[in-house]
């Protein structure tokens, strides 16, 4: 049902401008440079969600739970169907290592780093007493060390 500013489709074809590749969202962005907008309000707070999700689902239908939808552009506010794709956050991850971008501009670790690290960990047979050796030898402190091998950070490692 419309509300007093139209469909949700209608508000957002408002909101997009073609170009001869990527469809560029014009409206509202979040920090990372995604579009989002405005679905409703639930138990009173407004509810949003990003562009490129409501270009898929208007183009293609429903995204399977777990899928995140991912760009072939790499142009945060494109919203053109034909530029993206549905993955999951490894598929992103590989997709970004792949194209020379990395996921975490500033980490003080590499992937390779943190599989080893996790590895010398869960094989010492002390390991709390290790973590201050590994934070000494990889340059980072022990709670860095700690979110790692208790995968708080790099879960997709």
């Amino acid at each position: 049902m419309p509300g007093k500013f139209g469909t949700l489709e209608e508000r957002f074809w408002r909101h997009v401008h073609k170009t001869d590749s990527c469809w560029l969202w014009v409206g509202s962005k979040n920090q990372q440079g995604y579009g989002n907008i405005s679905i409703g309000r639930v138990q009173g707070k407004s509810r949003c969600m990003l562009a490129p999700r409501l270009a898929w689902k208007i183009a293609n239908g429903d995204i399977p739970e777990g899928l995140h939808v991912l760009h072939s552009c790499d142009n945060p506010p494109c919203v053109n169907p034909e530029h993206l794709w549905l993955g999951t956050q490894t598929d992103n991850n590989r997709d970004m290592r792949n194209k020379g971008r990395n996921p975490r501009p500033y980490a003080k670790l590499t992937e390779s780093q943190v599989r080893d690290i996790r590895a010398l960990y869960w094989e010492s047979t002390e390991p709390v007493y290790y973590v201050p050796r590994l934070a000494s030898e990889y340059g980072v402190t022990d709670d860095c060390i700690w979110s790692v091998v208790r995968f708080r950070d790099w879960r997709g490692i």
